[in-house]
């Protein structure tokens, strides 16, 4: 491991996105064998992409890893985000085909 000496120290993980959480549980086994602790993981976006079962996989990772999972962000706040006045210019939306697009990625994969 790069960086500085966490043995000993409570540290929070920061990642863009999970899809399946297995570069996360990586990133904790590493932690836990510099001896740090992982008190929690932020996510700046939650897909809320489907895991094995019915929940979502941050929500096995957090279950698994037994530490809370925050998101900044998730993908249902830009769908609403592009789908009001937010995202629209002079009445019409900026791009109406990448929100379809983004919903239709929800329905298909989301939980």
């Amino acid at each position: 491991m790069v960086g500085a000496d966490v043995s000993g120290k409570a540290v929070w993980v920061l990642d863009d996105v999970i899809t399946a959480g297995t570069a996360m549980r990586e990133v904790v086994e590493i932690l836990e064998q510099a001896g740090a602790s992982v008190a929690g993981i932020i996510v700046a976006l939650d897909r809320k992409e489907k895991g094995q079962a019915e929940h979502s996989a941050i929500q096995e990772l957090a279950a698994t890893l037994a530490v809370p999972v925050r998101a900044l962000v998730d993908i249902d706040d830009l769908i609403s985000y592009l789908a009001d006045d937010h995202g629209a210019q002079n009445g019409q939306h900026k791009d109406a085909t990448q929100l379809a697009k983004m919903q239709h990625y929800r329905e298909q994969y989301g939980v």
